[in-house]
């Protein structure tokens, strides 16, 4: 999906419902003055969040945010294993531990600001969230 025409709802932090702004799983993505954290790439995030929200109804409470995930490409006997930070985590609720706690991802979303390139190995690409 091109991004050129896209227009942000919430580039703006100061048009976020405050459902999302007060919500406690939400507050990584504000400063203490209201502002973004990261300017460029959180009003993606929190745009993304709103479409689980209202189109999908994923509740709020299965999601986390800014998440340091292990996770792999291929097969335990052959495939790359990376470290990364995850932007989003929706939960599956249908696996929750003996105390409630959600714990098996169903979606990772990696939100970027839309002049970054989603493939390649530059700095501006995806592989920068890789460590």
């Amino acid at each position: 999906m091109p991004f050129s025409d896209f227009t942000n709802p919430y580039q703006n932090p100061a048009n976020i419902p405050q459902n999302y702004r007060q919500h406690i799983n939400l507050l990584k993505l504000f400063k203490a003055d209201g502002s973004y954290v990261r300017p460029a790439e959180d009003p993606v995030t929190m745009w993304a969040l709103e479409i689980l929200v209202e189109e999908y109804g994923v509740p709020l409470e299965a999601m986390e945010l800014e998440l340091n995930s292990d996770f792999a490409e291929g097969t335990h006997q052959g495939g790359r294993r990376y470290l990364g930070r995850v932007d989003v985590v929706v939960y599956d609720d249908r696996y929750a531990d003996s105390v409630g706690n959600l714990d098996v991802a169903f979606i990772m979303v990696e939100a970027m600001e839309p002049s970054k390139k989603v493939g390649g190995t530059e700095g501006e690409g995806w592989v920068d969230h890789l460590f």
